[in-house]
């Protein structure tokens, strides 16, 4: 939060245009401001279009309800502002994301644990210190999204799939990254068929089959539901993806793939990048080192490197992206074995947290 508070401080005007207090700095910059404006007036029941080329504007429809209507809730039962709420929540959020990581990790990762103790507050320092982790001192969804990517794994690695159904049907409503979910329960369903099949565990009840089945269902058809409910209100049934496009110049959301290939000049850089990141995750994810993690914590962290590839653009929100992975910051820390390492790593995501800052909030005022 420093960088943002000297941010805030030296600048006469916040980037959102909204004031220049602190609060209002952090309440209302970038996502904030429309997350702010949805908790106050709520979404179009028409889409804005430009009046000489007919195409959809930027609106409130390209951010899901959850975390603005949770804050709407906040705000009308303590009468606080916007930015007081929004920023509030987004810490608290974001605090409760590194408790629940450090209680998360000896459970998923029971023989990492049990080698190095340390594991889980070397977790939850790579998590709090990631160079994006600025985003929760913003009134940004990020928080509110790791918490339920969380309990989602948590409640699949205990085998309480209905308990798993609720945050990962709320994840369809704050951020549209549910869909890994579905490859997390999965494998974790070949897992525990392979194992009763090796004579290794008990053989898979049916309603265990059925209740995986079904959690797999409702993490497949969660991107869905926020566009249809778009398309009802608005009688636009594109307008979810005619809206994200307007933050694309036009590309169009629905192509896999496209935002990582069409910046580059020429096509083949984008496509060997990706192709690099992929092969990396794949090799990472049969490695040793990823199996220390788990299987829901590693196979949700390769289903979410190829979901974002898929379905994001190659843009300055990259960072802010990469940091529901959980197993790039995790990752960070591994390899610290003594005090002097965890004091250089430490200093050095701080630094590049620092940096990261400076840089959206100078060159060019770019969006985190």
């Amino acid at each position: 939060m420093l960088p943002f508070w000297f941010r805030g401080w030296k600048s006469d005007e916040s980037i959102g245009n909204h004031g220049s207090s602190f609060l209002y700095y952090l309440g209302w910059l970038w996502d904030g401001g429309w997350y702010g404006d949805i908790a106050t007036v709520g979404y179009p029941s028409e889409l804005p279009r430009d009046p000489i080329t007919g195409s959809v504007l930027q609106n409130n429809w390209e951010f899901l309800p959850a975390y603005p209507m949770l804050g709407r809730l906040i705000m009308q039962a303590s009468g606080l502002p916007w930015e007081v709420v929004g920023v509030s929540l987004s810490l608290g959020l974001g605090l409760t994301a590194l408790l629940l990581l450090a209680k998360l990790l000896p459970e998923v990762a029971p023989d990492l644990c049990r080698r190095r103790p340390k594991a889980p507050y070397l977790a939850v320092t790579g998590l709090a210190f990631f160079p994006s982790a600025g985003v929760f001192s913003l009134a940004y969804a990020e928080s509110m999204a790791i918490v339920l990517i969380l309990l989602s794994l948590r409640f699949i690695h205990r085998r309480a799939y209905m308990s798993a159904l609720i945050p990962v049907i709320l994840l369809g409503f704050t951020r549209p990254i549910a869909l890994p979910i579905a490859a997390v329960v999965v494998w974790h369903a070949v897992v525990r068929i392979q194992e009763s099949a090796s004579q290794m565990a008990p053989k898979v009840p049916v309603r265990d089959l059925f209740l995986m089945s079904l959690l797999t269902l409702a993490s497949a058809v969660s991107g869905l539901v926020w566009p249809a409910i778009c398309g009802m209100v608005t009688g636009v049934a594109d307008g979810y993806f005619l809206t994200q496009s307007a933050w694309r110049a036009g590309q169009s959301s629905s192509m896999p793939f496209a935002g990582w290939t069409t910046p580059f000049e020429p096509l083949a850089v984008g496509v060997v990048l990706m192709i690099l990141i992929l092969v990396f995750a794949g090799t990472w994810f049969f490695t040793p080192s990823a199996a220390e993690l788990g299987d829901e914590l590693r196979s949700w962290g390769l289903a979410y490197i190829v979901f974002m590839l898929a379905a994001t653009s190659m843009n300055t929100a990259v960072f802010r992206y990469a940091l529901p992975s959980l197993v790039l910051p995790i990752a960070m820390m591994k390899w610290v074995k003594t005090r002097v390492a965890f004091v250089t790593m430490s200093i050095v995501l701080l630094v590049s947290q620092g940096s990261w800052i400076v840089l959206i909030t100078t060159i060019g005022r770019l969006p985190p």
